[in-house]
């Protein structure tokens, strides 16, 4: 739930709210549905991602609870609502450029980073998470970005693309 607006003391009367945290590994005997994560989706493949292009990152190994559907590329959303997805991709090692991850609802962004690859010899990691209110039908994915002048594969492993989906 949210608060009433209140001042955070900065100049312009600029306005806030307080928000609340969704803990996700709490789990209530009266409420497992809800409590359960929707999908968790990895990737360990290697996939190649060629450079300077917008990239859909395909989705396997999935966990499905709940009535979620899964294409290759997109999750299905399966009931009007409000839904946490939280997304950990790590780059295999290289060290020119920018990396980009997005999730997206229906092909419009909701949760983005941006960060500079690290060092030729060190994997590069990003999380990121976002909130959106979904009706059914709605499509979520992830699309990715990086500009190294070659391709730069997705670190082979269980772990290098873990994407969750908890309903709130």
């Amino acid at each position: 739930s949210f608060t009433g607006e209140i001042d955070l003391g900065y100049p312009n009367d600029f306005q806030g709210r307080h928000m609340f945290v969704y803990d996700t590994k709490k789990v209530s005997s009266a409420d497992v549905n809800s409590s359960n994560p929707y999908c968790i989706v990895t990737n360990n493949e290697g996939t190649m991602v060629p450079n300077n292009t917008i990239f859909t990152v395909p989705l396997k190994n999935v966990i499905v609870n709940n009535g979620i559907k899964i294409t290759e590329t997109e999750i299905i959303i399966p009931s009007i609502g409000s839904y946490l997805f939280t997304l950990s991709l790590a780059w295999a090692a290289n060290s020119s450029g920018y990396r980009l991850i997005k999730l997206e609802n229906n092909e419009k962004a909701f949760a983005v980073s941006q960060v500079d690859a690290v060092s030729s010899n060190v994997e590069t990691e990003q999380n990121v998470s976002g909130v959106i209110y979904a009706r059914a039908g709605d499509r979520v994915r992830i699309t990715i970005k990086h500009n190294a002048t070659a391709p730069v594969a997705l670190i082979n492993s269980s772990s290098s693309v873990v994407l969750t989906c908890n309903k709130l």
